[in-house]
């Protein structure tokens, strides 16, 4: 049977009858390899070659295709939300069941030709699918992965409604999506805060409050290890030296126990101490 091993891999192992024929095989091949587990049947016209993607699998069978943040996420982007989400044909009525979140049909696109979805289409279907918050983290991480310029992501999503617009127009530079939580939470209590502030002598921050307030956002998956400890600690005593107040949150804070981190946050802001006569940076 003829393969082409780079679309299968982009596409988790998924394959439709239409591309197995346009590869050069025959009708009897696709049938030989059916019968003797070669290939395995998901609908008409869709297999999966053994050890295929679960996820893909599924998608199909229930007439989709894999898409939104499933897609994203295997391209190093930083989502919020841990489910699969499955982008429906628009006859299809799916129930992949738990774990698992069906998007809205993307009119434009029409019934999916790939078990995955490309990364524009995942884009687009993101736009559509995620809440104002879960959407920002996704476009600040696709820009800092170097995926999509601004430029590039205005045109994608230019026919998008108007909430996309917003979301994008506040789109900025971020390592982490827990640093755009942050970012996007303060600025809407109006709290002056930039983001990817350097700073002499000690290098580049997550975020910078006023003149002097420095915020450091860990990700769930750094400063684990005990040299990662080590250098945090180092970094946040350079800081103090030259007059800037480090504050260090970890994932878990941002993310189920913000009301707290915030208030004390607002509170260091109602006292000035985010404005006192220290050395701008740099």
């Amino acid at each position: 049977m003829r393969l082409r091993d780079q679309e299968l891999k982009e596409q988790l192992g998924v394959v439709s009858r239409t591309a197995l024929l346009r590869w050069g095989n025959a009708e009897h091949t696709i049938r030989r390899e059916l019968s003797r587990g070669g290939l395995l049947w998901l609908r008409p016209g869709w297999y999966a070659l053994p050890g295929a993607d679960p996820h893909a699998q599924t998608a199909v069978r229930e007439g989709g295709s894999l898409s939104c943040v499933s897609v994203l996420r295997r391209h190093g982007v930083w989502t919020l939300d841990p489910r699969e989400h499955l982008r429906p044909g628009p006859r299809a009525h799916p129930r992949p069941g738990a774990g698992w979140k069906t998007c809205p049909r993307l009119r434009s696109e029409g019934t999916p030709r790939q078990a995955v979805d490309d990364l524009d289409t995942a884009l687009r279907c993101a736009a559509r699918c995620l809440d104002d918050e879960e959407l920002l983290v996704v476009l600040d991480s696709v820009r800092n992965l170097g995926l999509r310029s601004l430029t590039e992501l205005e045109t994608l999503l230019a026919s998008q409604p108007r909430r996309v617009q917003r979301v994008l127009a506040r789109s900025d530079l971020a390592e982490s999506g827990t640093e755009t939580l942050v970012r996007s939470r303060l600025r809407a209590r109006r709290v002056p805060v930039r983001s990817q502030v350097v700073i002499r002598g000690v290098g580049r921050v997550d975020l910078l409050v006023g003149r002097c307030l420095v915020i450091e956002v860990d990700s769930i998956q750094h400063h684990t290890s005990l040299r990662a400890y080590e250098a945090d600690r180092e970094r946040d005593r350079h800081l103090r030296a030259l007059g800037y107040t480090p504050i260090r949150l970890t994932y878990r804070q941002v993310v189920q126990d913000w009301p707290a981190v915030e208030a004390d946050i607002l509170a260091m802001v109602a006292r000035r101490l985010h404005r006192r006569g220290l050395p701008a940076a740099a």
